[in-house]
């Protein structure tokens, strides 16, 4: 689990620590990233899931369109979506 590995640290060393991850992820292990840099996540992950209150709010799978601005209208309390089916 990495939380919120970009927190205070300098650009390069985010893609860093983000592209270690990612080699973990490409050599079979789960990575559970907490990070509000969207487009950093989303390269990253698979599937997302943003939280406001402590509720999910939107669940999904990065290859679904316009999930950017989704993720910003579902923390901001302007979407609710549908639990994510394997």
């Amino acid at each position: 689990m990495l939380d919120e590995p970009s927190a205070g640290l300098s650009p390069l060393v985010v893609d860093r620590v983000l592209a270690a991850a990612g080699r973990l992820r490409e050599a079979g292990t789960a990575v559970l990233l907490v990070e509000q840099l969207i487009e950093k996540a989303l390269a990253l992950a698979d599937r997302v899931c943003a939280l406001a209150r402590a509720t999910i709010v939107l669940e999904a799978r990065t290859d679904e369109p316009d999930l950017p601005n989704r993720l910003e209208h579902a923390y901001f309390g302007q979407e609710v979506s549908a639990p994510l089916r394997s």
